[in-house]
């Protein structure tokens, strides 16, 4: 703290401090630097199976896109040919379609002209204007009957035209009977042939019905069987379908199967050649190497204790061997001898007497004043040491004259007691001067032995001596030399022993050092040796798992397969089953047939029913005919019946006639004048009429035939507009498979590679290769797939942030290897700032302390030193002060006193060396007499013109030097106050 290193060592502690925080910190980064690099090989392993998985997957997927893009764009030209061949056959059936309808509409049209009315109109308005001709024929004869008769006979008397025209009305009678009798004949007949028309036509209805109803029926037909043909189709479609499924599956199973075989071939090789899987002996082992480097460190560390231990005692037996050697060597008449090197003296009988451990004091009690004598050859010469001794002033001393041979006395024992002789090697005189005492353990033994054998001399082992007629002994007992020397050389035994025993520790030690590091190396071989088989039994175990999952995946894909297969071969049951029933249902099905519409019988049943339309006609015009003479008749009946009327009136009135016959000759004659051309403009209008009629009659047949050769088309067009339809479903239903096959390339496009088909053949829109060879591409791809097994496919992203993880822990480790460092470098040089420091500090110091202590113990001297030089940070100070008139140099040795100045003369030197501004002394003086205060107070006068001094004392010199004082008094109400005061100005 005086040199100033406090702040220094502080730092440096908060930087020890920071460094073993670190150090945890270091332990933990190396910890977890270790288990992600030992967790980085199987990541890696399963990381480049997921890379190889996403090429291969990449292949297969671009395999797959190409093969599937050119499926479908294969399915879209075929469905493109098909809709054009399906639109050109829907043209060419609309165009058969739309023959067909005009077929039917001028069939229809021809149909309703030929049972139209106009010819019917055209003969009735012949025949009513052929009996308008009969008629004016029937008037000119009236005409000219009349006339003649009115012009010849209207001199004649009524009687005979009375006669006549009753002649006349009998004959028009008898016609007008024979017309009506030929008008029921002609009325029958035409009944008879208005009821062969009809049944000519209800024939020919029924013919065309019939034919219609075979067409219908067969287009139904032709449509069933289309149906069924096209779900046979389908079906037996469907069937290939599943039998080629089923061969995939089967070469899939295939497939599997020689996989699994090999897998398994592959598993038993792993089994047969692999490594063990057990790691007992491993581990056992290296618990063993564990256990061995624990024993070899607990070792290290007794070994390391024990040697600390015997250093330990070995210091303090060399201590106390150097303050028995300090006591032996305290100056006396002996001592005094022995340094002037006299003649003849051998040294310290001590020093020639060896005694067993633990009788060192009884054997002092036995040689008294001689345990500190000198040894010395003759008498003469030890005579010669006293005069010496006499003549230099220089103290007593006791010799004893004896050989120098060393020998053990052989007395035996009495009353149960050792010879004392026999415990020491020492010369003979000194045998024999202890062959008169026995020793004990302690005096209840010394007193059974007097008790036993009264005349000898017993001493015991803690110093007393017992004897018949005296006795010795008591407590404390100041040392003699032969004590002191036999402690002496039993603690330089000690010494010896305890130096081979700290040789023999060091060397096991370091043999038990090197036993650790070789278990440490075995404990480190071990290690790796089970590491290495862990990650050869990891590796086996994953290779083995890959195995295991790979057969696995391929039992279970064969029993997909199976379960697939299992599972199409009832579809293909059902199928099959399906498609016999549609093909008994095709069988059952009439056979399609042409409809059998004879051309030969629908003629001949068209003209029957022309042939009985012109019959009815005819018949319909001669009753027609026979109706207009019946008419005639009956008018000219009437006529008759009037003139016969008119004659008898005539009779009755015949003079009043004559003007009447008169005006009616003149009618008869204006009638006959007009009758020829009337007669001539109906008989032209009537071959009109006629022209007319064979004419629509001309266009009947023609449209008869006509309508025979459209029905002959449309028969003919029926037949292509049912074959071009039937093409057009089965067009349809290619059009339908392939829009099928087309959706479901463009579902598994979408579920499989996630992407439009218009995106796919814009990706893929250069791809020539055959299908053939895109398959096998494909397969060779999913093969490599299958083979990888399972695999984790998040191992890349998983090992990227893993790698990145140990890149990041490995850049902080290195930062905190690097902030170790520094840290490291800071305490180097705090240590060497602070050695540094406090080695001006000490010398400074020493410089005073040499200064200081002569002045508080005049003639003294005094010295600092370090216990370890070597090592400032962690020495130790020893101060020797020799005060004058002694030998002593440790403080321990001083009194209380001498310790206390020699305190203060250290602190004052540190006062000196390194100055404050001020300083606090409680009563350092308190233990000096006046002599040593003074000299006190003269140093502290010295530090008073560098530094204020405030010092607790109640020694009043002290006071006396003081600038001002301070204290406490007690003042009449017993309360306490401080008191100041400056003594120069009191003075």
């Amino acid at each position: 703290e005086a040199a100033g290193i406090l702040k220094f060592r502080r730092r440096k502690e908060k930087t020890e401090r920071k460094l073993e925080a670190m150090q945890s910190n270091l332990t933990r980064l190396h910890d977890l630097i270790a288990e992600i690099r030992r967790n980085l090989k199987p990541l890696g392993r399963q990381a480049e199976v997921a890379r190889s998985a996403q090429e291969i997957g990449a292949v297969a997927r671009h395999a797959k896109a190409q093969l599937l893009s050119v499926q479908v764009r294969n399915s879209k030209e075929k469905l493109e040919v098909a809709s054009k061949s399906e639109n050109e056959r829907k043209a060419e059936s609309s165009f058969a379609q739309q023959q067909l309808a005009s077929a039917r509409t001028a069939i229809a049209q021809i149909e309703s002209e030929l049972s139209s009315d106009e010819l019917d109109q055209a003969r009735s308005k012949l025949f009513r204007f052929e009996a308008i001709e009969q008629k004016l024929r029937n008037l000119k004869n009236l005409a000219d009957q009349r006339v003649s008769l009115l012009a010849d006979k209207q001199s004649e008397s009524s009687v005979f035209e009375i006669e006549a025209l009753e002649t006349e009305l009998s004959s028009a009678t008898d016609s007008l009977r024979a017309i009506e009798l030929e008008i029921e004949a002609s009325a029958k007949k035409l009944a008879g042939f208005e009821q062969a028309r009809q049944l000519a036509a209800e024939a020919m209805n029924l013919f065309d019905a019939d034919a219609i109803r075979q067409r219908s029926e067969r287009e139904s037909r032709a449509r069933e069987r289309n149906q069924a043909t096209g779900d046979v189709s389908l079906q037996e479609a469907r069937i290939e379908s599943i039998a080629q499924a089923r061969l995939k599956l089967q070469d899939s199973i295939s497939q599997a199967e020689s996989r699994v075989t090999e897998l398994t071939k592959k598993q038993s090789t792993m089994t047969t050649e692999g490594l063990s899987t057990s790691d007992d002996a491993l581990r056992k082992g290296y618990e063993l190497a564990q256990l061995a480097e624990s024993e070899a460190r607990k070792l290290v560390d007794e070994s390391r204790q024990q040697l600390h231990s015997a250093e330990r005692e070995r210091d303090a037996l060399a201590a106390r061997h150097a303050a028995l050697g300090l006591t032996l060597d305290q100056s006396d008449g002996g001592g005094e001898a022995l340094r002037a090197k006299l003649q003849g003296l051998k040294g310290l009988l001590a020093k020639s007497v060896s005694i067993e451990k633990g009788f060192e004091k009884a054997i002092a009690v036995a040689l008294g004043a001689l345990s500190d004598a000198i040894v010395v050859d003759t008498k003469a010469q030890a005579i010669e040491a006293i005069r010496f001794l006499k003549a230099q002033d220089l103290g007593r001393a006791e010799f004893l004259i004896t050989s120098s041979e060393v020998e053990t006395g052989k007395l035996a024992q009495r009353a149960g007691l050792v010879n004392a002789s026999t415990l020491v090697s020492a010369p003979k005189s000194v045998l024999s001067l202890l062959e008169h005492f026995y020793v004990a353990t302690n005096l209840d033994d010394a007193e059974r032995a007097l008790e036993i054998d009264p005349e000898i001399t017993v001493i015991t082992k803690d110093g007393d001596m017992v004897s018949e007629h005296s006795v010795r002994g008591g407590g404390t007992k100041v040392a003699s030399k032969l004590e002191l020397s036999a402690e002496r050389d039993f603690a330089a035994k000690g010494l010896s022993k305890f130096e081979s025993e700290i040789q023999n520790l060091a060397n096991k030690l370091s043999d038990a050092e090197a036993g650790s590091v070789i278990a440490t190396a075995a404990v480190k071989t071990s290690l790796s040796e089970l590491q290495e088989h862990d990650a050869l039994l990891a590796a086996s175990a994953e290779r083995a798992g890959r195995l295991i999952a790979q057969l696995d995946s391929g039992r279970a894909e064969i029993a997909r397969f199976e379960a697939e297969i299992e599972l199409q071969d009832k579809l293909a049951l059902t199928a099959n089953q399906e498609l016999e029933g549609l093909t008994k249902k095709v069988a059952d099905l009439p056979e399609q047939s042409s409809v059998e519409v004879s051309i030969e019988a629908r003629l001949e049943l068209s003209k029957n029913l022309d042939s009985a339309r012109q019959q009815e006609l005819e018949a319909r015009i001669q009753a027609g005919t026979l109706a207009e003479r019946s008419s005639a008749a009956s008018k000219q009946l009437a006529v008759l019946k009037g003139r016969l009327a008119e004659a008898v009136s005539a009779k009755l009135a015949a003079n009043d006639a004559s003007l009447a016959r008169e005006s009616q000759l003149a009618s008869a004659k204006d009638v006959l004048s007009k009758l020829p051309q009337v007669m001539t403009l109906t008989q032209a209008l009537s071959s009109k009429l006629r022209v007319e009629l064979l004419d629509l009659e001309a266009k009947r047949s023609q449209r008869s035939e006509r309508l025979v050769q459209l029905r002959s088309q449309g028969i003919e067009l029926e037949a292509r507009f049912t074959s071009l339809n039937s093409s057009v479903h089965e067009v349809e239903m290619q059009n339908y498979e392939l829009r099928l096959t087309l959706q479901n390339l463009k579902e598994r496009v979408e579920s499989e590679l996630s992407m439009s088909i218009e995106e796919l053949l814009e990706e893929n829109a250069d791809v020539d290769q055959p299908v053939e060879e895109l398959q096998k591409l494909l397969r060779q791809a999913e093969a490599k797939l299958a083979q990888l097994g399972a695999f984790n496919p998040l191992a890349l992203e998983e090992f990227s942030a893993l790698e990145e993880r140990h890149k990041y822990l490995s850049d902080q480790l290195a930062d905190l290897t690097a902030a170790r460092a520094d840290l490291t470098g800071i305490i180097g040089d705090l240590d060497g700032k602070m050695q540094h420091i406090f080695a001006s500090a000490f010398e400074d110091t020493k410089k005073e302390f040499e200064k200081v202590f002569p002045l508080l113990f005049p003639g003294g001297a005094g010295s600092l030193s370090l216990t370890d030089p070597d090592n400032l940070l962690a020495t130790g100070l020893e101060v020797s002060v020799k005060p004058a008139g002694k030998r002593i140099e440790r403080m321990s040795l001083l009194s209380g006193g001498e310790r206390s100045l020699a305190a203060v003369a250290l602190l004052i030197s540190i006062f000196k060396a390194r100055p404050s501004p001020f300083y606090v002394l409680d009563e350092v003086e308190a233990a000096l007499d006046d002599s040593n205060l003074g000299r006190l107070l003269n140093v502290i006068k010295s530090l008073r013109d560098s530094s204020q001094l405030i010092v607790v004392t109640h020694q009043k010199r002290t006071m006396e030097i003081a600038d001002a004082l301070y204290g406490v008094s007690m003042r009449q109400d017993g309360i306490t106050q401080v008191v100041g005061q400056r003594v120069e100005l009191a003075s």
